[in-house]
């Protein structure tokens, strides 16, 4: 059977699938740990998508997780996020991935569990019991008609007493 839905995947482009490849990504009940889950779920994501840009980062290769004019974020198989701010859109293009801070973070994986990825949701932090709405965004997490990420709370639609 596995081989019959290889060959019905595979017509439009016979080469899509590896012969090891699962067709299914990994399920978080799969395994005893988020850590383990993430690093085979990403793994597989971007064996899927290598016919698609994947983004070599200075830690190895990742995950395009969001991206806009002048934005690239991605996600390694260890769970760390990355960042590419395009300041110059020249034909002299350079690479120059960051790591992401806690507030981008949350953002690129709000943005992409709410776009494309909604497993990345078990990443999220929870809402402590102490937490505010944000006054920035009104407890959106957006601001602009949802254009803009709200770095106040790192999209979060929210702040603990003390800020963070």
């Amino acid at each position: 059977m596995l081989s019959q839905l290889r060959k019905l995947l595979a017509k439009p482009e016979p080469a899509f699938l590896p012969e090891n490849l699962e067709l299914f990504p990994p399920q978080l009940h799969q395994f005893g740990q988020i850590a383990e889950w993430l690093s085979a779920w990403v793994t597989f994501q971007i064996t899927v998508k290598k016919r698609n840009h994947v983004p070599h980062l200075p830690s190895g290769t990742g995950l395009n997780l969001v991206g806009s004019i002048g934005l690239n974020s991605a996600i390694t198989p260890d769970g760390t996020v990355w960042i590419e701010l395009i300041e110059d859109m020249s034909s002299e293009y350079r690479p120059s991935w960051r790591l992401a801070d806690s507030n981008e973070r949350s953002c690129i994986l709000i943005s992409a569990q709410r776009r494309l990825y909604p497993e990345l949701i078990i990443l999220l932090s929870q809402k402590p019991s102490d937490a505010v709405e944000c006054p920035e965004c009104s407890g959106t997490g957006f601001m602009h008609q949802s254009m803009v990420w709200c770095s106040t709370c790192g999209c979060r639609g929210w702040i603990t007493a003390n800020g963070a």
